[in-house]
């Protein structure tokens, strides 16, 4: 643990700037500013947006994103997957940069974001990766930290679909430290890593309860124990058909991932492994009162 500390430290200061705004960013921006966001509407939506039905996938690196994502889109039916765009995020920040400042002192302030301008600039780059109003309409798209964006992609995106990966919240956070993710800067500390879950954790949960219709909960260790019963769920959710075709993903020769989950699904499910991390459980128990969910998990 000693030695991945020092790796870890090591690789967050080879790009220490970048890293730190990242860290600010995902921290200390959007946790505070993510239900404080608003639409203005300078014009009428054009309406190709709405045609759209996108099924996102939203949660924490390591939990079972990659597989989901695999068994979606290999179906009767082919589905375009777009992998990890940060396309959200991209429309967002590029159109909007004051969203990465804070109100003085600390204040919250309300966030208003011209619809239009974000829509016409999802649009252009939507079509640019093959997504269209008449034919391919139905898109997958897994840049995990959505779940901040739930609410302003649903004002974007009407008919937008979500599926939350998650698994035993102590393996996720040994399982992100243990893996060296080089797009997520706040990976690189147990603090941060835990910081981040909790508010992912706050999030994702007030978000269930709101819109409790628009997203589908897919546990890991529910998926390989019970792999066709979820998947057929998961497959009625997102309004497709189902076959048995969905679970041999590993036999597709055109199935690529970017992320570190490449290797695993080359393979059939493997059944969850619940030791795999204990021995470093024992790590957070410093952190069981900063984080009541700890004791809880």
């Amino acid at each position: 643990m000693e030695k991945l500390e020092i790796a870890h430290k090591y690789t967050f200061e080879a790009n220490l700037n970048t890293n730190k705004q990242a860290v600010h960013y995902w921290m200390n921006v959007m946790p505070i500013k993510y239900d404080k966001i608003n639409f203005s509407f300078t014009k009428k939506t054009n309406f190709e947006i709405n045609d759209l039905i996108p099924i996102f996938i939203i949660g924490l690196p390591r939990s079972g994103s990659t597989i989901t994502e695999s068994i979606l889109s290999s179906g009767k039916k082919k589905i375009l997957n777009l992998g990890e765009t940060a396309l959200i995020n991209w429309s967002i920040i590029s159109t909007h940069k004051e969203i990465i400042t804070e109100g003085k002192n600390g204040e919250e302030k309300l966030l208003t974001l011209d619809k239009n301008l974000i829509c016409n600039k999802l649009l252009v780059a939507l079509k640019n990766l093959g997504v269209s109003n008449t034919e391919n309409n139905i898109f997958i798209e897994k840049s995990l930290e959505n779940f901040f964006y739930i609410e302003l992609i649903l004002k974007i995106f009407p008919r937008a679909k979500f599926i939350n990966t998650s698994r035993n919240t102590h393996d996720n956070i040994f399982a992100i430290y243990q893996q060296f993710l080089s797009k997520n800067s706040w990976t690189h500390s147990l603090e941060n890593i835990l910081n981040y879950v909790n508010n992912y954790l706050k999030i994702i949960n007030s978000f269930k309860i709101k819109y409790p219709n628009k997203i589908f909960s897919v546990d890991l260790e529910e998926l390989t124990n019970n792999k066709e019963e979820i998947s057929q769920k998961l497959y009625n959710f997102c309004e497709l058909e189902w076959s048995y075709k969905a679970l041999e993903f590993y036999k597709r020769k055109d199935l690529f991932s970017s992320t570190a989950s490449n290797i695993q699904i080359r393979s059939n499910l493997q059944k969850y492994d619940k030791e795999k991390y204990s021995a470093y459980k024992i790590f957070l128990k410093k952190f069981s009162n900063q984080y009541k969910w700890i004791e809880k998990d």
